[in-house]
């Protein structure tokens, strides 16, 4: 079979496409240099691209990893190229040969790209990288909450053994302190602050320190109750004076305002006497409008203690006739210390005085109508049993237990709702009350007229003069 004609016709095909673009056709050798620097501009190329790239990314670790991407990439390349070389050599054909390369090329080329690109898209971006690194040391550096109160409730930290007492009067000692801290427990150290110049008196915040945690936390709840106390300190014998009254009432009305406050104990600071009552010197050779003003104030503190919505106790450790025993019949409890000659009663018609209406019908809603209608004429004044017995006081207690068993009846009472016993106490008061408020100024005027008269003034000179005589 004769194939010289289809020899010829490719022969000259391959010319007329050499023709095309090269008038003689390259050497084996030329092209196989031309293939090299063309892979060299490529691997030129591609160091230019990974370098921007780093610098874009700027991060140590994403450039050794993209670094070692790409140069299994360029190791690909080039085998490729090296074998499209070797199979144009041994084809014979150029045009086969530059097909082959350029096959070879592209399938180098684009095994590269998706590489590249597969190892982009499998690794997170520095970004999300940097933002989980943060979330983890922030884990660690910060346990949860519920870790932290279960931590808390296992391990308890240890009880104090400090009471915070908070800012101190001028007028307020140590024995003050220990007195009325002294009931719940043995005390350590009581730390409060005295004044530079006067270093008998105090001023600042005090701490009462226990010995034992649970004394303390037995002092921080009745402190945390709202408890006040208030001791009479106006020597010899807590006589009830203008200022001491106003003075009083002021101190009352600033514990009624405080809502943290719920209930307050009445004793005294003077031994022996809990208060002698009304004040002689007031009531003798004044001016009528300073007999008005006295009465006015006598009357503004039984209003208040009577109509108060604390719970008022009465710790009497000591005598407590006229005066004295009004502002204890006014209280919601009453305790008596064991003593025979720490007697109670209205003894004002002994003076020469007549008991107002108000003050009698105090007695009678404590006592009973005959017991008072006899205490009262007689101006009888009663010792501690006889003082039970009638109902004049609730308890008669060891004279050491007078301020640890008020503290302990305190917390009776407030553990019933304010509000309920509130409404009952003015229920069951309200009435006597009102009666001297709707005849407040007729009452203040009755008692001039009667102050003011010869015979009374007599009366109360007569009495000074025979205590000054017993001093002496």
């Amino acid at each position: 079979m004769d194939l010289s004609g289809v020899k010829k016709k490719s022969l000259l095909g391959v010319k007329e496409n050499n023709k095309k673009s090269s008038t003689r056709a390259p050497s084996p050798t030329k092209r196989k240099d031309r293939s090299d620097e063309k892979s060299k501009d490529r691997s030129k190329d591609k160091g230019a691209n990974k370098e921007s790239n780093e610098k874009d990314r700027g991060r140590d670790k994403t450039r050794k990893r993209r670094s070692a991407s790409s140069g299994s990439s360029s190791t690909r390349s080039r085998s490729s190229s090296t074998s499209s070389s070797g199979s144009s050599t041994s084809t014979g054909s150029s045009s086969g040969s530059s097909s082959s390369s350029a096959s070879s090329r592209s399938g180098s080329s684009s095994t590269s790209r998706s590489s590249s690109s597969s190892s982009s898209s499998g690794s997170p971006s520095p970004s999300r990288r940097r933002h989980d690194n943060r979330r983890r040391s922030r884990s660690k550096s910060k346990p949860p909450k519920r870790d932290e109160k279960e931590r808390k409730r296992r391990s308890p930290s240890p009880k104090p053994t400090k009471v915070h007492i908070g800012r101190l009067t001028r007028n307020v000692t140590k024995d003050h302190i220990m007195e009325i801290f002294s009931t719940y427990g043995k005390i350590k150290m009581i730390d409060m602050p005295v004044e530079r110049m006067h270093p008998h008196l105090s001023k600042g915040y005090a701490y009462v320190e226990f010995e034992n945690p649970d004394e303390a936390e037995k002092a921080l709840k009745h402190m945390d109750g709202g408890v006040a106390v208030i001791k009479f300190k106006n020597p010899p014998v807590n006589s009830l004076t203008l200022e001491f009254l106003t003075e009083f009432v002021i101190c009352l009305e600033k514990l009624e305002n405080d809502k943290t406050l719920r209930g307050v104990i009445l004793t005294s600071d003077c031994p022996g006497i809990f208060s002698a009552g009304l004040d002689l010197r007031e009531m003798c050779g004044k001016n009528p409008a300073h007999y008005a003003e006295y009465w006015r104030a006598v009357q503004e503190m039984w209003l208040k203690l009577y109509l108060s919505n604390l719970v008022v106790v009465a710790a009497i450790n000591g005598a407590s006739p006229a005066g004295g025993c009004m502002m204890s019949l006014t209280c919601d409890y009453r305790l008596l210390a064991d003593n025979p000659r720490y007697r109670m009663g209205l003894n004002e018609t002994l003076l020469g005085i007549v008991a107002p209406f108000w003050l009698k019908d105090t007695l009678v809603n404590t006592i009973g109508h005959r017991a008072a209608e006899r205490a009262l004429q007689l101006g009888l004044l009663f010792p501690p049993a006889e003082a039970l017995q009638l109902g004049m006081v609730d308890q008669v207690v060891p004279e050491d237990q007078v301020q640890s068993t008020a503290l302990s009846v305190m917390t009776q009472w407030l553990a019933i709702p304010d509000h309920a016993r509130q409404l009952t106490k003015n229920m069951m008061r309200k009435a006597t009350a009102d009666h001297l408020i709707k005849q407040r100024e007729a009452d203040i005027q009755n008692f001039v007229s009667f102050i003011s008269r010869d015979s009374t003034q007599n009366s109360l000179q007569v009495y000074l003069e025979n205590l000054k005589q017993k001093k002496h």
